[in-house]
């Protein structure tokens, strides 16, 4: 299974409302994101500042938003997974849901050779 086709289970999660995966050069690979243009872009230059931390304990970049639907932005090896979180969704259970599959992904993935393991 390719990166791309499995990190795109993310939309099985609960607690997700929409989602992008940028490859490494930051093209879009996948998406379930209404204005995914303008989001791609967004977090091409989150991404960039993501890059700059790359703290062993950097898990996500999250915007808050007023309406509780928050843009969370996960580093899955060398690629970007942008989610939106649904409203009502508690934020902690959310991305400890996100942090987990996230976990299994570049496991499995690296198992594969298809993407290098996240740091414990």
């Amino acid at each position: 299974m390719t990166t791309t086709a499995y990190l795109e289970k993310i939309a099985d999660i609960e607690g997700v409302s929409q989602y992008l995966l940028l490859g490494p050069s930051g093209q879009l690979l996948a998406h379930k994101m209404d204005n995914h243009i303008i989001m791609s872009s967004m977090t091409i230059s989150c991404a960039s500042i993501c890059k700059l931390i790359k703290d062993e304990h950097f898990q996500y970049l999250v915007f808050a938003q007023e309406d509780d639907r928050d843009f969370f932005i996960f580093p899955v090896g060398s690629h970007y997974l942008a989610v939106l979180k649904e409203a009502e969704y508690p934020a902690q259970d959310f991305t400890r849901n996100i942090a987990s599959f996230i976990s299994n992904a570049t496991s499995k993935l690296a198992r594969k050779g298809s993407v290098s393991p996240a740091k414990s």
